[in-house]
């Protein structure tokens, strides 16, 4: 997981019989990945992703569906600044690839990531994510403006702005020298493709090669104003963008992880090389400056320094080894990016 912002979904109910045809609509600048859960003879299932180009619907989960209905969607790895979630309090399992599986399983025996989705109308025709900015009609445009922006266009989104956005857009097209694309949506599969290749290259990322979930946070401090953020939960053997932006030269960061003892009424394993003090909070946070944490209401942790030299990514793999009083596996596993 990665940057989370939760941000509103507007669900729009029609009434009418107990099984429709559900759309997923997208009116925010973002692609986005979405995902489903749905009764199906009795059990929950998850079905995902669902690819969806901002301005754009498609149709989510099977036809005749009676009863409860969730639904999740995240931003595409291609945007700056991390990923965003539209999500809600149901925890449900998800696979990293494309999937339809039980979703209330035991997700973490099942080398699953738990999901939080939200709860839909079963009377619900559409389900419509939005943001703040409340592009609606204007989502295709806001979507193609923030691509090529993503992608190198040195573009921001104070304004919408076709023709700033073309000229973007251009530009990455001659850096790259890539072929013209035929048409808007051409243009966005094509940004999304040079963009994501350049968010790889970029942040802060962690991988667990531990035989459990573990959490973790991250902590940073840029002329010498600290933050914190939290939490993202990584599956074993998989990894997680936890900060997705170029690190700084000149900035320090730093990461918190804990993995949960053999004992469920037993501590977490700590990071053995943790000794720098930040601020955290029980549920998910963004904390500015790293100072008086219990003065303000929050908890302290201790956080690892990552050495990062010039480059502008860095990934970090975490095992058992790497935690206080945590046994290293005989077999370790392959790790799932």
């Amino acid at each position: 997981m990665i940057r989370s912002a939760l941000l509103a979904l507007a669900l729009s109910a029609a009434g009418g019989g107990a099984a429709n045809a559900w759309d997923l609509c997208n009116e925010t600048s973002f692609i986005l990945e979405a995902a489903v859960a749905y009764q199906d003879s009795g059990a929950i299932m998850t079905e995902g992703w669902y690819r969806i180009r901002p301005g754009e619907c498609v149709e989510g989960g099977p036809e005749d569906v009676i009863g409860p209905r969730f639904v999740y969607a995240r931003s595409a790895l291609a945007h700056r600044g991390g990923r965003r979630e539209w999500q809600g309090l149901e925890a449900l399992c998800a696979d990293s690839g494309d999937f339809l599986l039980p979703g209330d399983a035991n997700c973490e025996a099942e080398g699953l990531e738990t999901l939080f989705f939200n709860a839909v109308s079963p009377a619900a025709e559409d389900s419509t994510f939005v943001e703040p900015a409340d592009y609606g009609d204007k989502a295709e445009l806001a979507g193609f403006q923030r691509l090529a922006g993503d992608a190198g266009g040195d573009l921001s989104m104070e304004s919408l702005s076709e023709s700033r956005a073309v000229r973007a857009a251009e530009t990455v097209l001659a850096n790259e020298k890539g072929a013209r694309p035929e048409d808007r949506a051409a243009w966005m599969d094509w940004l999304e493709t040079v963009a994501r290749e350049q968010r790889e290259a970029e942040g802060l990322s962690i991988c667990n090669q531990a035989d459990r979930t573990i959490w973790t946070a991250y902590g940073r401090e840029d002329e010498d104003t600290g933050r914190s953020r939290g939490w993202w939960s990584i599956a074993p053997r998989a990894c997680a963008k936890v900060l997705g932006e170029p690190l700084q030269a000149a900035g320090k960061y730093f990461i918190y992880a804990g993995l949960p003892a053999d004992d469920p009424a037993a501590d977490d394993h700590m990071l053995l090389s943790a000794t720098e003090a930040f601020c955290l909070a029980p549920t998910r946070f963004s904390i500015n400056g790293r100072e008086e944490c219990s003065d303000r209401g929050y908890d302290e942790g201790r956080f690892m320094r990552v050495a990062t030299g010039e480059d502008r990514g860095v990934t970090i793999t975490l095992g058992p080894g790497d935690f206080e009083g945590a046994e290293e596996p005989e077999d370790r596993p392959a790790l799932r990016r």
